[in-house]
C-alpha cells in the first residue's frame, strides 16, 4: 500500500470535511503514557510506543490544515486499530490520499486486517448514497460492489479486445511454424 492515509471530520451528509486539531490529539494523548507529541516547527508528530520494535513510532503527522501519514507502517507495524482509536476519539474517519473511506465513526471499520475485509469506497459513493437512505441504513458491501462493478465496466471490453489480438498472434505464429515446416521439407526434399 504505497500511499498515504490521514484523518477528516466529515457531517452526517459526507459532503463536508473539516480538519482535526492538534487541540483534539492533545486531548486524547492526555491521560496515556503510550502516546506522546513532538512538535517540529509547522507541524505536529504523535508518535505510538511500539512494545515489539522497543521505539517510538509515528502515528500521525499533524500540520495546521491537514495530517497523513504512510499507510505501509501503519499496516506493518499493526498501528491501524490505534489510529481507529484516535478517530473514533475525534469522531473522524480515516480515508486514503485517493478519497477512498477505511474507517468511519460513524460506519465502522470497512478495511480491517484482522478480519481480512477491504470494503473501501471513495466518500464521494457514500456521499450519494445517503442522498437515497439514511446512515444506519447503508449497506457498505453492496456500495462497494456497486462501486467496483461500475469502475470495471470498461475492463471486459478491454480484455476481449486483447484476446482476440493474443489469438490472432497464436494464429500468425501458428502460421509461420507451419511455413517454416514446409519449407524444411521443400528443401530436404530438392537436395
Amino acid at each position: 500500500m504505497p500511499y498515504t492515509i490521514g484523518l477528516v471530520r466529515y457531517d452526517d451528509s459526507f459532503t463536508n470535511a473539516t480538519a482535526i486539531t492538534i487541540q483534539g490529539v492533545q486531548e486524547f494523548c492526555k491521560d496515556r503514557s503510550d502516546l506522546k507529541i513532538e512538535n517540529e516547527g509547522a507541524s505536529d508528530t504523535l508518535l505510538i510506543w511500539h512494545e515489539a520494535q522497543q521505539e517510538w513510532l509515528p502515528l500521525l503527522w499533524i500540520s495546521e490544515d491537514s495530517n497523513s501519514i504512510n499507510a505501509n507502517p501503519i499496516f506493518d507495524f499493526e498501528l491501524y486499530y490505534d489510529l481507529a482509536e484516535l478517530a473514533k476519539f475525534l469522531d473522524a474517519c480515516i480515508i486514503s490520499e485517493e478519497g477512498y473511506l477505511l474507517y468511519s465513526s460513524k460506519l465502522g471499520f470497512l478495511v480491517d486486517p484482522d478480519e481480512r475485509i477491504d470494503h473501501s469506497v471513495p466518500v464521494i459513493s457514500i456521499a450519494k448514497a445517503l442522498q437515497h437512505t439514511s446512515l444506519n441504513e447503508i449497506d457498505l458491501s453492496l456500495l462497494y460492489k456497486q462501486h467496483y462493478q461500475s469502475s470495471s465496466d470498461s475492463i471486459p471490453k478491454q480484455q476481449k479486445q486483447f484476446t482476440i489480438s493474443k489469438k490472432t498472434e497464436n494464429w500468425i505464429v501458428l502460421a509461420i511454424f507451419v511455413l517454416a515446416i514446409l519449407v524444411f521439407f521443400l528443401i530436404k526434399k530438392f537436395r
